[in-house]
């Protein structure tokens, strides 16, 4: 098996780089930190890989698949390499720990409300044409 690539920023890129790292440790996976100045992940090749230009993104050579956010990799590395379910896959006799898992993969869904709202401001708001500000 050949090393998964996870891109990480110097300190101060913020957590989220490790929890891809702490899944790839459980699951025993090799892997790869491919250093990146966090100057340039607004800016090619990186957003090619992650078109929100932030970290981390993460490439699987073994199976050609490339992410971005840390719950999409977290969820992929758990159902792609988690073969026994044992590690961090859990089944009915474990639904708590089943839904913390869900839980800890997927914290973007704030992020998610926080951008609808942007987008909503803007267009009613900002240039995209729509009221005047009070």
């Amino acid at each position: 098996m050949q090393p998964i690539k996870v891109w990480q920023a110097p300190p101060g890129s913020g957590p989220n780089p490790w929890k891809v790292i702490m899944v790839l440790e459980e699951l025993n996976l090799p892997y790869e930190i491919v250093w990146i100045p966090y100057s340039s992940i607004k800016s090619e090749p990186f957003l090619s890989l992650n078109p929100n230009g932030r970290l981390p993104a993460a490439a699987d050579p073994d199976t050609g698949v490339s992410l971005f956010e840390s719950g999409a990799i977290v969820t992929y590395l758990v159902d792609t390499y988690d073969n026994e379910q044992t590690t961090l896959t859990y089944g009915a006799e474990r639904p708590a720990d089943r839904w913390h898992r869900s839980v800890t993969a997927r914290p973007a869904t704030r992020k998610t409300r926080e951008l609808r709202d942007e987008y909503a401001h803007y267009e009613g708001y900002g240039a995209g044409g729509g009221r005047e500000a009070a």
